[in-house]
């Protein structure tokens, strides 16, 4: 019995060792690091920073956080700010965002707040810490700007896994209910107000590839870029509208996105209709779209579908021969 107790004493005590030694080092490097994004012209602050969560946790509690990129293209600033790794699995982090917090960007201040947002991320055991998998979640989630305009969801999810047959690719899911877009977009889009204020639902399943791994330099440096995309599945629904998507592009080194993309429309007239209000085709080619997509509506099975291919070259996306209009550019920041 007097073994077994010594025993017990001695984990304990190692183990309470390895906890502080690690709490400590946990809380030092975020110290550093703050430090070291000052010396390279980042606006990087932080009031204090605290670690606890004895035995299985270390707990870093950051408050007082404000980071801005040098240029001063960005600012995000939270009274708080927590991120746990599991002292059992030091290479696995959990965060934390508070409920309320500030992003300054492109001229405007955004007020965002939550019921819950965090994330998690999982990294190889290595000095590079490549990026394993990783998630964030959102309850509630609401984007209030000072030019007078919101966006909320009442659920996100959005997740990243490594492609096991490739390792410069990554297997993304996104899935977001009753998406709210600004008051002026929809007015805009859906000027008779035809369709309800909500979306229902927007989801994708995809694989990208990327031309550098997601490590720390991706963080620290230049971010890895997009060379290829297959999407498996996407869909959208919006009142009685709803699109699907599936396809296979290559990207360029300048974003621009070369292959073909298959889209499923339900009610697409009306569909084409919003996005001559959006601004992505003239209003003036409705008609002519129109005409050319009846056949493929007349063999559909069922009525008011249509099922079509875009073609994207040369950073224009065509149906057949009729151009759409230009691609998006596909650019990381």
């Amino acid at each position: 019995m007097r073994t077994i107790l010594t025993i017990t004493i001695l984990i304990a005590l190692v183990w309470s060792g390895y906890w502080y030694i690690g709490a400590q080092a946990m809380q030092d490097g975020t110290q550093r690091w703050f430090a070291d994004q000052t010396k390279y012209g980042w606006n990087a602050q932080a009031g204090k920073v605290e670690t606890g969560g004895f035995p299985y946790r270390f707990d870093t509690t950051i408050t007082g956080l404000e980071l801005g990129d040098p240029a001063g293209n960005w600012n995000w600033s939270a009274p708080s700010f927590q991120f746990l790794a599991l002292s059992y699995q030091p290479t696995h982090f959990i965060a934390f965002w508070p409920e309320r917090q500030q992003v300054s960007v492109a001229g405007q201040t955004l007020e965002v707040t939550s019921t819950q947002l965090k994330a998690s991320a999982v990294f190889k055991p290595d000095p590079s810490f490549e990026l394993e998998r990783s998630n964030i979640a959102a309850n509630d989630l609401k984007v209030v700007s000072d030019m007078g305009w919101s966006l909320s969801l009442r659920e996100g999810l959005l997740a990243t896994r490594p492609d096991e047959a490739d390792e410069t690719a990554h297997e993304f899911g996104l899935k977001l209910t009753e998406v709210i877009l600004p008051e002026a977009l929809r007015t805009k889009v859906d000027p008779d107000a035809s369709l309800p204020p909500v979306i229902s639902q927007i989801a994708a399943d995809a694989t990208l590839w990327f031309d550098a791994p997601w490590n720390r330099a991706a963080i620290e440096g230049s971010t890895p870029q997009i060379t290829a995309i297959t999407l498996k599945s996407s869909a959208a629904r919006w009142g009685n509208l709803s699109l699907s998507a599936t396809g296979d592009v290559t990207v360029d080194m300048l974003g621009h996105a070369t292959g073909q993309v298959t889209v499923t429309a339900r009610n697409w007239r009306k569909i084409l209709d919003l996005a001559a209000n959006a601004g992505y085709i003239r209003a003036d080619q409705v008609p002519t779209i129109a005409r050319a997509l009846q056949p493929l509506a007349d063999r559909a099975q069922e009525p008011g579908t249509i099922e079509l291919p875009i073609n994207l070259s040369d950073g224009m996306a065509r149906i057949g021969v009729i151009p759409l209009g230009p691609a998006p550019r596909l650019i990381l920041p």
